[in-house]
């Protein structure tokens, strides 16, 4: 009896650990998903994170907003920033409309619009900053250095 129990339950089980090895190797999000069936909250918010950046870099926008809604508002701004040029231009907007800008407002500006590809008007803003600040050597760097 046990003996036609044993073998059907190490057929699944070597069924369930090739199933396992595949999807690892062939699904990217694979991973991402694991992280989010840990018993710990910390590794499931990591994995909610990362799996939020996988569809933003991927603009997967509808399943991005679905994950959204498990995220700390302060974590969706900083990802959105980073992987979605529309959020990006209205930052670069906000940025250029404040009164008084830093130098650093500025390098800001510049990074910001390096990542959506306006180098030019990227190194203009470098070029300001420097202007503003002209003792500062890091500004001074970036400027000569930005393509």
């Amino acid at each position: 009896m046990t003996k036609r129990i044993a073998f059907p339950l190490f057929l699944v089980v070597i069924i369930l650990v090739g199933l396992n090895l595949y999807l690892k190797k062939t699904d990217p999000l694979y991973s991402l998903r694991r992280q989010l069936i840990s018993l710990s909250r910390g590794d499931r918010y990591q994995g909610y994170l990362s799996l939020y950046r996988y569809y933003l870099e991927n603009n997967n926008l509808p399943s991005a907003r679905l994950i959204a809604a498990k995220l700390d508002p302060g974590d969706i701004k900083t990802l959105e920033t980073d992987y979605y040029p529309e959020v990006i231009a209205r930052a670069i907007n906000e940025l250029i409309y404040k009164n008084n800008k830093t130098p650093d407002d500025w390098v800001e500006i510049a990074r910001l619009q390096a990542k959506i590809g306006l180098n030019k008007e990227a190194k203009e803003s470098l070029k300001t900053a420097h202007l503003l600040d002209p003792v500062r050597d890091d500004l001074e760097t970036l400027y000569m250095q930005f393509p």
